[in-house]
């Protein structure tokens, strides 16, 4: 009997709590968007995620979510795909954990950035849960009145809070000052005081930046409408001889009135445009649909109608430059995804990600990975 046969028949007896997840994680949340549980097809289906999962490391809802679950997937297009447990290993086979905290936290991250004199938003405070938090003027701020009146007399007219350690954009705040002591959430529309902001950050029990709102340059705001950050991502990998690469990039591109640019499974509705490297030019965009599975291309912007195929990044090869300083002075971590914004004043540092999910929705994790391992990556192979 084929191992691999082997692997899927004896998977329920020796994970059966594993394979009653699987099971209904397909029947009750994924399978109808390729066969409902009570086809006599779903069998297939379910095999095919345990294969998977074991041979690949995919969990059934990231396979669905790419297609990988599709009776008609093509076999040879696999190794164009990575799981996020794999990517992991890799990321951590290049990147030492004990230093994670220098990217993981925001707070830790943007000040090691200061001293490196990497350009970042300007960062005013940083809240603590447990601790007096602090103003980068100087000023500790230990009281509530001590973060009231912060909030009222220094904060600028504009702002961003955001939780130390969250990731895809969860937790994010912008705020629009209207009156002295009065706030407009942009997200929600909604008025606060400074009181009301102090306490969002207190009753979270998490720790947050208080950092300046940046502005898109104006040609990404021609091409989606919209004041909120869009970011590139730039996957950066530094080799044995100390050469920093750009492996890939990306433009994450909002749509609607997100106030971030991450796709949360597709139910944001924003998009990923692969850029050429070379160029600096979108190819056309792709999403991930939360009613369909597989992804999608998407040839325009849903909102301005301005084709993404050929359109040019501004300041591409400053915000290029920027990746691989900013990968030199992070040694010894050897692979980032770099998030970076670019302004009319130039390209700026919104996040390092050395724990990164593999991009996957350019279908092409078999050449970006060959930049990292050459020609004799085994890892890939479908």
């Amino acid at each position: 009997m084929p191992s691999r046969l082997r692997s899927i028949l004896l998977f329920p007896i020796k994970k059966p709590r594993a394979m009653i997840k699987i099971f209904l994680e397909l029947a009750t949340l994924f399978s109808n968007k390729i066969v409902p549980f009570y086809n006599l097809k779903f069998p297939l289906v379910l095999t095919r995620a345990i294969h998977l999962l074991l041979s690949k490391g995919f969990v059934p809802l990231e396979a669905l979510e790419l297609g990988l679950l599709e009776f008609n997937f093509p076999k040879a297009e696999l190794r164009k795909f990575v799981s996020k447990r794999e990517m992991l290993k890799i990321e951590r086979s290049l990147n030492p954990e004990t230093w994670e905290s220098l990217t993981e936290d925001k707070g830790i991250f943007y000040k090691y950035c200061n001293a490196l004199s990497l350009p970042i938003p300007k960062l005013y405070a940083i809240f603590f849960s447990n601790t007096a938090g602090y103003s980068t003027k100087g000023s500790v701020l230990y009281s509530r009145k001590d973060w009231q009146t912060f909030i009222k007399i220094e904060l600028p007219s504009e702002f961003i809070i955001k939780p130390t350690t969250s990731a895809y954009g969860a937790g994010v705040l912008c705020y629009i000052r209207t009156q002295e002591e009065a706030f407009i959430d942009v997200a929600s529309g909604k008025q606060y005081n400074a009181d009301d902001i102090y306490n969002i950050m207190f009753t979270a029990n998490k720790n947050f930046v208080i950092q300046e709102r940046l502005m898109n340059h104006p040609e990404l705001i021609r091409l989606s409408e919209t004041k909120s950050l869009q970011t590139l991502r730039i996957w950066t990998f530094i080799d044995r001889n100390g050469k920093s690469h750009i492996l890939h990039a990306f433009l994450k591109v909002i749509v609607g009135e997100n106030i971030t640019d991450n796709h949360e499974h597709g139910i944001s509705g924003n998009l990923c445009a692969e850029v050429t490297l070379d160029k600096g030019t979108l190819k056309s965009a792709v999403k991930l649909n939360p009613n369909v599975s597989g992804i999608m291309t998407v040839v325009s912007h849903p909102k301005t109608g301005i084709s993404f195929d050929g359109f040019n990044i501004p300041l591409w090869d400053a915000a290029l430059n920027l990746a691989k300083e900013a990968s030199l002075k992070f040694l010894p971590m050897r692979i980032f995804g770099w998030d970076i914004a670019v302004t009319s004043n130039g390209p700026y540092i919104i996040e390092g990600n050395i724990f990164a999910d593999p991009p996957n929705h350019q279908k092409k994790m078999d050449l970006i990975l060959s930049k990292v391992f050459g020609e004799q990556q085994t890892l890939l192979k479908g």
